[in-house]
């Protein structure tokens, strides 16, 4: 009887690491395409370049439910793209979702100053994945140079001595 309890237990554990999450790796080859090409398709951006004027950018689509999409950002020190790690709840977490029923999914995205290169890896399982690459790039227009613009009350006198002299 407990030899069985016992080899329940052991099944059940193993059936249990079996059916946790896996992880997509920490770093991607910059070359690395995946071997599958139907886990996902992108809405927005419908390009693999775009500029855009926006300091933040909105990345959606749709795709078969259960799979998982991983966010990456290409490092031209090492030409590989690194997976993007956010802080929540005091520990680093990868940008990371799962496609749900209706199919479609959605994620905001935070570019920096002139170009910024991602990529979206998309995992079925450990052996099926699919990488699609993004070029966005963020132009600062007239408007976003203005809202950053800071003058100080003290900046305006000195400007206005300067011009009486």
């Amino acid at each position: 009887m407990i030899k069985r309890l016992f080899q329940a237990i052991i099944i059940a554990f193993i059936l249990s690491i079996a059916a946790t999450g896996f992880a997509a790796p920490d770093e991607m080859a910059a070359d690395d395409k995946g071997n599958a090409t139907d886990l996902i398709i992108l809405n927005n951006p419908t390009g693999e370049e775009i500029v855009t004027f926006e300091k933040s950018y909105i990345l959606s689509g749709s795709g078969q439910e259960g799979v998982i999409v991983t966010l990456y950002v290409y490092s031209s020190a090492d030409d590989k793209y690194k997976k993007i790690l956010i802080q929540e709840n005091g520990k680093l977490k990868p940008v990371e979702w799962q496609i749900g029923e209706s199919g479609q999914f959605m994620n905001e995205i935070e570019l920096s100053d002139g170009n910024n290169k991602f990529a979206l890896r998309a995992e079925k399982d450990e052996n099926t994945y699919q990488v699609e690459k993004l070029n966005i790039t963020f132009k600062k227009g007239f408007l976003n140079t203005i809202k950053d613009l800071t003058i100080d009350f003290k900046d305006i006198k000195n400007f206005i001595d300067n011009i009486k002299k």
